[in-house]
C-alpha cells in the first residue's frame, strides 16, 4: 500500500503599519507562478520583535510576558505528543534497545502501524509539510537525475511509503555537460527545502532480507519502519533517497556498449574465417595487424562499458554525498525535530493573529477573512515572499486559550495582554497545581 510540495528570508525589514485601504497586491495574485505555502520561515524571536511595533503603545510592556507563557503552554502540549509518538514508534524502531513487555499479534501490529502513520501524517501537516501524491513520485521516477542518470525503484517492495515535502522553491546547482564543453555552469533547479520519507518494506522483498540482520528491531519480530529527513533535495532526485534505487540503463546506453562490440566481433569472425589466407600471404605482419584490429574493436566496446561504470560511480558518489550532507536525521530522531518545528509553527501563527487583532480590531472587531488578508499582506512585506496564512488554525488556538472575544455579528477581538497573561497563567496552573505559586507573567 502506498501513501503516496523558496529560498526564504527570515530577516527582512519591519513593515510599516498599513491601513486596509492601502494594502498592496498579494504576490500570489500578481505572480500566479509563485508558490504560497502555510510555512512561516522566520525565527520566533525575530517574529516577536517584528510584531511588537504593531501593538498599541499600552500593550507593548506586557508583550514579552504573553509570548513567553504562550510558548510554554504550546511546549507542554507538544511534549505530550512527542511522548505518544515515541511510544507508537517503539515497536517499529530499528534502533530501539528496550524490549517490549508483550508481543503483538498480527492484528495488533497492523492497527499499531496504521496509528503510527496517522500520527506522523498529522504531525507533518502541523509542521506545514505537504504529502506528495503518487503522480509527484512517478514524475520523479520518470525524470533523469541532475547528474545525468535515470534511476529505477522497485515500488512493489514497499508495504507502506509516504513522502512529505516543504519549501517548494528554486535553487542553484553547478553542472558540466558536453553542451557547455564541460565547463561549469550554474543552473536553476526546483527543489524541496525539506523532505521526509517514511517507509516499510514487505517481508518478502529482497531488500528487506538484506536489512533484516541490522535493521529489524531487536525488541520485536515485526518489520521496521524507517524515517528519513533530508534538506535541499532536487525534485528529480527524490527517487535517489528511496531504498533499493539502481541505475536504469536506457536502450541508448546499451547500444553504446553492445553495438560496437557486436559489430566488432562480427567483423573479427569474418576475418578469422579468412585468417588462413591472410596469414599465408601477409605472414607475421598481417597477423599482427589482424590482432591489432580485433583488439581495437574489443577495446572500443570495453571503453563504452567503462564509461557506463564511470557514470554509475559518479551517481554512487553523489548519493553518498547527499546522504552525508543533506541528511538531517533518521528514525526516532526525526520525530523530535518535527515536533519542535510544528510547535514553533503553531507559536508563529498564534502570535501573528493575536498581534494583528490588537492592532486593527478595536471595539468593532474583525471577521476571520479580514484577519487572514491582513496577516498575508503583513507577512508578505516582512518575508518578501507569498504566504498562505492558516487563519482558522490560528484562531482556534486563541479561542481554546480564551484569548478571543466573539461579538454578536461573528466578529472577533483579542483580550488585552494583561488579561491574556492572567488567562494563560490560569491554564498553566491548572495543569501543574503544585506550581500554583509560580508566576510566568511578570
Amino acid at each position: 500500500m502506498t501513501d503516496l510540495q523558496t529560498t526564504s528570508r527570515a530577516d527582512g525589514p519591519h513593515p510599516r503599519t498599513r491601513a486596509p485601504q492601502d494594502e498592496p497586491e498579494l504576490l500570489s495574485t500578481a505572480h500566479p507562478n509563485l508558490t504560497r505555502e502555510h510555512y512561516l520561515p522566520i525565527a520566533v524571536a525575530d517574529l516577536i520583535q517584528a510584531l511588537q511595533p504593531l501593538l498599541p503603545e499600552e500593550d507593548r510592556a506586557s508583550w514579552p510576558s504573553v509570548t513567553r507563557v504562550l510558548q510554554a503552554l504550546l511546549h507542554h502540549e507538544y511534549h505530550d505528543q512527542l511522548t505518544q509518538l515515541f511510544e507508537a514508534y517503539r515497536p517499529f524502531d530499528p534502533d530501539e534497545e528496550l524490549p517490549l513487555r508483550t508481543a503483538m499479534s498480527p492484528d495488533d501490529g497492523a492497527a499499531a502501524l496504521e496509528r503510527l502513520f496517522h500520527i506522523c501524517r498529522g504531525l507533518l501537516l502541523k509542521a506545514n509539510f505537504v504529502q506528495l501524491s503518487q503522480q509527484d513520485i512517478a514524475d520523479a521516477l520518470a525524470a533523469a537525475s541532475e547528474w545525468g542518470v535515470r534511476l529505477q525503484v522497485d515500488t512493489n517492495s514497499f508495504e507502506r511509503l509516504a513522502v512529505f515535502a516543504r519549501g517548494d522553491t528554486m535553487n542553484h546547482r553547478v553542472r558540466c555537460t558536453w553542451r557547455t564543453w564541460y565547463r561549469q555552469q550554474r543552473v536553476e533547479v526546483p527543489i524541496y527545502q525539506r523532505l521526509v520519507v517514511l517507509f516499510r518494506l514487505k517481508e518478502e522483498a529482497p531488500l528487506a532480507h538484506l536489512l533484516s540482520e541490522h535493521a529489524r528491531p531487536r525488541t520485536s519480530q515485526v518489520q521496521p519502519v524507517f524515517v528519513k529527513f533530508f534538506k535541499d533535495v532536487p525534485k528529480v532526485d527524490v527517487d535517489m533517497l528511496l531504498p533499493g534505487t539502481g541505475i536504469h540503463m536506457t536502450w541508448f546506453d546499451r547500444g553504446r556498449i553492445l553495438l560496437p562490440t557486436v559489430s566488432g566481433l562480427a567483423i573479427a569472425g569474418l576475418k578469422i574465417a579468412k585468417g588462413a589466407v591472410i596469414f599465408a600471404f601477409a605472414g607475421v605482419y598481417g597477423l599482427l595487424a589482424f590482432l591489432g584490429f580485433v583488439g581495437g574493436t574489443l577495446g572500443y566496446g570495453l571503453k563504452s562499458f567503462f564509461g557506463y561504470l564511470q557514470t554509475k560511480n559518479k551517481y554512487d558518489l553523489h548519493l553518498t554525498r547527499s546522504l552525508y550532507y543533506q541528511n538531517l536525521d533518521n528514525n526516532a530522531g526525526v520525530f523530535a525535530r518535527l515536533v519542535y518545528e510544528a510547535e514553533q509553527q503553531e507559536v508563529r501563527e498564534a502570535l501573528v493573529a493575536y498581534a494583528l487583532l490588537r492592532q486593527h480590531a478595536g471595539e468593532q472587531g474583525l471577521l476571520p477573512a479580514e484577519i487572514d488578508r491582513l496577516a498575508e499582506v503583513w507577512l508578505q512585506a516582512l518575508l518578501e515572499m507569498p504566504v498562505d496564512f492558516e487563519v482558522d488554525d490560528a484562531l482556534e488556538k486563541l479561542e481554546r486559550w480564551k484569548l478571543l472575544e466573539r461579538l454578536s455579528d461573528g466578529r472577533l477581538r483579542a483580550v488585552t495582554p494583561e488579561e491574556a497573561c492572567r488567562r494563560l497563567d490560569a491554564l498553566w496552573d491548572g495543569w501543574y497545581s503544585a506550581s500554583a505559586t509560580a508566576t510566568y507573567c511578570a
